[in-house]
């Protein structure tokens, strides 16, 4: 089994952009980062948050450079992508984290724009930043990697005449259709752009402020030590994939393009890049692809 974490000052020469890195399993990624060598451009809505954030790092936190951007926000994505692109000519790792849940009432609603919060947040302020990102992230053959927790958990897949999820369902949520997209998302791009290489985690139950009002039986099974993942070993995943080696061997000699990991080592779930499964339903490489075409006119690009 490989080691989950990156050779420490190895990688001066890489540029990562981390989006959603300013407190719980981001902000251990930056640290894991930096301290391999890395140099990170930190998307963040609040800077002088993402400063105090960075401030505790000590160490080679220098590395880390402050982008300002807001992922609820298509036209912050756009200035923060447009301000990326500006500062460097390659984007090694595209990091997307950031994530609300859907049980907190300042997460729900409708973003200025008129998209669901939620969905925008948890996925597509990260498909148009990925799509941005395109051209710096193919120069260096690089990698996205996104966040997604426990497949199985899942249910839902959004519905692709109402990604706005503007029509009331009881048998779907923002939320799990988000993940479910991330999961669509990861297998589209290696179709896509087979150069790049293209990864979800599964973190597991990790104890940071993201669940610190979750619901009781959530916060039970925490506080109980049950399944529990430290932030510092998806951090150290998240620097695996997006600068080790191993990776991008495993694409060079096996055609490997798409991973779905967990922080204990194995590979997180049996899917296949072509067919992803979340209870009964069966998301193929048809569904995929017309889900990119929904989300870039959603976000106003062409497909």
């Amino acid at each position: 089994m490989p080691p989950r974490r990156p050779s420490t000052g190895a990688y001066a020469d890489r540029n990562v952009v981390v989006v959603g890195g300013t407190r719980g399993i981001g902000l251990a990624a930056v640290a894991a980062l930096t301290n391999a060598g890395a140099n990170v451009l930190l998307v963040a809505r609040d800077r002088a948050g993402a400063e105090a954030a960075l401030a505790t790092l000590g160490g080679p936190s220098h590395r880390a450079q402050i982008v300002d951007g807001d992922v609820s926000s298509l036209a912050s994505i756009r200035g923060a992508a447009a301000a990326i692109t500006a500062r460097v000519g390659r984007v090694d790792a595209l990091l997307c984290n950031a994530a609300v849940p859907d049980w907190r009432a300042s997460s729900r609603g409708r973003t200025d724009e008129g998209h669901d919060r939620i969905f925008t947040t948890n996925y597509l302020g990260h498909y148009l930043m990925t799509r941005l990102l395109l051209a710096p992230l193919t120069e260096a053959r690089g990698r996205v990697i996104l966040i997604a927790g426990p497949q199985r958990f899942y249910r839902g897949a959004p519905r692709l005449d109402d990604l706005d999820y503007a029509r009331p369902s009881s048998d779907r949520t923002a939320y799990a259709g988000a993940k479910i997209a991330c999961f669509c998302l990861a297998s589209e791009l290696a179709r896509r752009h087979p150069r790049l290489l293209t990864a979800v985690i599964d973190p597991g139950l990790v104890a940071t402020d993201f669940q610190k009002d979750a619901p009781l039986p959530l916060r039970l099974l925490l506080a109980l030590g049950l399944f529990r993942n430290a932030p510092e070993a998806v951090g150290d995943l998240y620097a695996w994939l997006a600068l080790d080696d191993e990776p991008r061997r495993a694409l060079d000699q096996r055609g490997e393009n798409v991973r779905f990991e967990s922080p204990r080592g194995a590979r997180a779930l049996a899917n296949g890049r072509d067919l992803l499964v979340f209870g009964q339903e069966r998301l193929d490489a048809r569904y995929q692809a017309r889900l990119w075409d929904e989300s870039a006119r959603l976000v106003g690009l062409s497909a």
